[in-house]
């Protein structure tokens, strides 16, 4: 009934689903005990043996915490194995609260990667092609008017051909539409706010925030501007 582990090894128990095979389950118990042991103490962790071949994984493996916060803190972190491993992205499963972690963490990462990336270019191009902002700046609680980004759209996952011995494919990001939206969800879900953005290396190479007074910009606005410009020379 998919539950058998929190039955097996008690509560506070995470399913991993996905394991690479090829290596030995004792191998791959030691890995995980080694990566999921900064969060807390670790009370088991079991890798299923192939039942075909006990001297490597079957795909799906067990690790249960001492208490309920490490592992609801493990499970929020992106497991990823490195390319000896087949490039795995681990899906998880608390088994107690049946919460699972999102295994198109990754993908999404360097898609809101590149929209960051976007969103810089953009307001470099703005302020330096606009004579009122290189002289003024621009408010910085107006600063993503007229920037844009796109966003994923939240549909159902597209059918997958299968891959070699009927194994399917990583689905990562594939056939996902998006749409352009204004400028401010990439930000926000990285930095917390524009100022943080922008202050951050190395967009801080870029951009200048400057504290005006604030009598000048009393109609709207904090007083903050991003700046002018200020691409090859340091903060």
């Amino acid at each position: 009934d998919g539950y058998e582990g929190a039955r097996i090894f008690g509560e506070n128990t995470l399913e991993l689903s996905g394991m690479p095979l090829g290596r030995t389950p004792e191998y791959m118990q030691e890995r995980l005990r080694r990566f999921f042991s900064k969060f807390g103490p670790v009370k088991h962790c079991r890798a299923e043996p192939h039942p075909a071949d006990p001297y490597q994984c079957e795909g799906k493996a067990w690790v249960t915490f001492r208490d309920k916060a490490a592992a609801l803190k493990a499970l929020r972190a992106p497991l990823k194995f490195p390319a000896s491993l087949h490039d795995k992205v681990i899906s998880m499963r608390h088994l107690d609260s049946d919460k699972r972690n999102d295994p198109d963490y990754f993908e999404k990462s360097k898609f809101w990667d590149a929209q960051l990336v976007s969103v810089a270019r953009q307001l470099h191009a703005e302020l330096s092609a606009d004579l009122g902002f290189r002289t003024a700046g621009k408010p910085l609680s107006k600063v993503g008017v007229g920037l844009w980004e796109r966003e994923l759209l939240p549909l159902p996952a597209p059918v997958l051909p299968r891959g070699r011995a009927g194994v399917p494919p990583s689905k990562g990001l594939h056939g996902v539409p998006t749409r352009a939206v204004q400028a401010q969800t990439a930000v926000r879900q990285r930095f917390g706010s524009w100022e943080q953005f922008l202050t951050e290396s190395p967009f801080d190479q870029l951009f200048a925030l400057e504290r005006l007074p604030l009598a000048p910009v009393a109609a709207g606005g904090n007083g903050a501007t991003a700046g002018q410009p200020a691409a090859g020379h340091g903060s």
